[in-house]
């Protein structure tokens, strides 16, 4: 097991950096580890990287209690059987709008409460107060009303998505990302039910996301995120996706070795939540 930087003495620096690498990890090792962070007299931000045959998986926790907890996690992948390390590549959980976890999409959703989900500059300025803008997508109805196009995509996005959050702009919301297909359509399902709706809905996302450079592995990457319909200042309806990546929202687990495909089916499936005072569009 790769300790980078990590092992005592240096774990009890702080902005430590853990590399855990499954294929060398032991049980007893990551257990010791355990032992090591729950000990710290320190709670400075610690990043950890897992690293496993299919994916890895970059994250940036709070102190060393919440890391200690990821690699409870790991200590129990590392029980599976090799060849049994699977995980089925996107799954969404609802949960309430006004959830507490850590981060700041209920306080995202509260201002759109205030707006009468409007897109307004206020909501726009409470967005990058809230250093959620750059992590926003805005989708719009086009002139003639068919379907939603892309109208913004945030920075963060960007960066991540590369040539697509460009070219993406003014298509419809289906439009896919050419390393990520099958990721773009089960997210636009999402995009489309939520905008039917007219009520907003949130998720915490676990998903597999491929890097650009095709030769790398996919990144697995933990995030919370509200679909919210609403109404553009000219009127036209529209659907801003405001999303946070949040370490520890869903569990590592490993995917039943007969069923390794499930989410591709959309097997999560959004529950109703309760009404915006927003248009329905």
């Amino acid at each position: 097991m790769n300790t980078e930087a990590t092992a005592p003495p240096g774990i009890h620096e702080a902005n430590a950096r853990l590399v855990v690498d499954m294929e060398e990890a032991t049980v007893e090792g990551v257990e010791r580890l355990i032992r090591d962070l729950t000990a710290l007299p320190h709670s400075a931000p610690i990043s950890l990287l897992v690293k496993t045959p299919l994916w890895k998986m970059s994250e940036q926790h709070s102190g060393p209690l919440a890391v200690a907890a990821r690699l409870r996690e790991v200590s129990r992948i590392l029980s599976v059987p090799r060849g049994q390390l699977l995980h089925p590549p996107y799954a969404a959980q609802p949960i309430a709008l006004e959830s507490d976890v850590g981060n700041n999409i209920s306080d995202a959703y509260r201002s759109l409460d205030t707006s009468r989900f409007t897109l307004s500059g206020d909501v726009i300025r409470a967005l990058h107060r809230l250093d959620l803008w750059q992590h926003s997508i805005v989708l719009a109805l086009g002139p003639d009303d068919a379907e939603l196009t892309f109208r913004y995509i945030g920075g963060a996005h960007r960066k991540r998505f590369g040539s697509w959050a460009k070219t993406a702009i003014g298509r419809p919301f289906s439009y896919s990302d050419t390393a990520n297909p099958s990721y773009s359509q089960w997210v636009s399902r999402y995009y489309q039910l939520a905008f039917n709706s007219g009520t907003p809905v949130r998720h915490v996302i676990d998903s597999l996301i491929n890097r650009m450079q095709q030769a790398d592995l996919p990144y697995r990457t933990n995030y919370d995120r509200l679909l919210a319909p609403l109404r553009l200042v000219d009127g036209r309806g529209g659907l801003l996706v405001v999303s946070q990546v949040t370490p520890g929202l869903l569990p590592l687990a490993p995917c039943s070795v007969q069923d390794p495909g499930a989410a591709l089916s959309g097997s999560s499936k959004p529950e109703p939540s309760r009404s915006s005072p927003g248009s329905k569009s």
